[in-house]
């Protein structure tokens, strides 16, 4: 039977390449972000290669808008089996100068996002007594870094969030994990300078940076490729963990 995907901040990056990877594997994906642009533009390249998707411009907090959008899919899609929550935003500021509406921001899309969304599946897949979800965290909540402070702390409230909700639902047989990534080329790397990269890969003590063992960036297939895993009956037995998909950084 079919079943559906839903992956929130889908449009690009490692959402775009979960939403890729899960097309593959069979689902019919939702494509939730809050460009809905960049959304159409990844639902089109998952048609492109055969797949089926929707794209839906959504913010990711907002409860009423997510649970029509849940809504509207128990309606007229395969049942919702995965929600995979990748939507988030950084922002890189000393704490001392963190204007609080940005860490407002961050904790609202980070946090609060995973949160309503996870709210408004559950539900569904309690009644067929099957699903997973993945949260998409960081490597940040085991190495600390300069000016992450908002970040880091939404990243280990969902870390908190993703154990808690393993236990709750485990009884009804929905799987709760998440993810770590680390530095992952993106387009906001396309942004950096290449001493900024240099730090990022090998390592600099002056910003706290970690450098990474495996010797490259990674790339959003990376991590796609784990939540694929996490999603599938091969990883049946597996939930409340949280994988490290940093190429050996969290190692240092």
């Amino acid at each position: 039977m079919t079943e559906s995907a839903i992956v929130t901040g889908g449009g690009r990056g490692i959402g775009r390449a979960a939403a890729l990877r899960l097309a593959e594997a069979g689902y019919e994906v939702a494509i939730w972000d809050v460009d809905g642009e960049a959304a159409g533009a990844a639902a089109a390249d998952v048609a492109a290669r055969g797949g089926r998707a929707r794209a839906t411009a959504i913010d990711v907090a907002d409860e009423a808008a997510v649970e029509a959008a849940v809504s509207t899919l128990e309606d007229s899609s395969p049942p919702i089996s995965v929600l995979v929550n990748n939507a988030g935003i950084l922002r890189l500021t000393p704490i001392d100068g963190l204007d609080l509406a940005d860490w407002d921001q961050v904790i609202r899309v980070n946090l609060r996002g995973p949160l309503v969304c996870t709210r408004a599946v559950v539900p569904g897949m309690k009644r067929r007594e099957r699903g997973a979800i993945v949260n998409v965290v960081s490597n940040v909540v085991a190495a600390a870094r300069l000016h992450n402070g908002a970040y880091a702390a939404a990243k280990s409230g969902l870390l908190g969030l993703t154990r808690v909700l393993a236990l709750e639902l485990a009884p009804h047989r929905i799987r709760v994990n998440a993810i770590s990534p680390g530095s992952t080329r993106t387009e906001l790397m396309d942004t950096y300078d290449d001493d900024m990269l240099e730090s990022l890969l090998k390592g600099s003590l002056e910003k706290y940076r970690i450098g990474i063992p495996l010797g490259r960036f990674a790339d959003p297939a990376d991590h796609a490729g784990v939540v694929a895993f996490l999603v599938s009956d091969s990883a049946a037995h597996i939930t409340g963990q949280n994988l490290f998909t940093d190429g050996g950084q969290t190692l240092a």
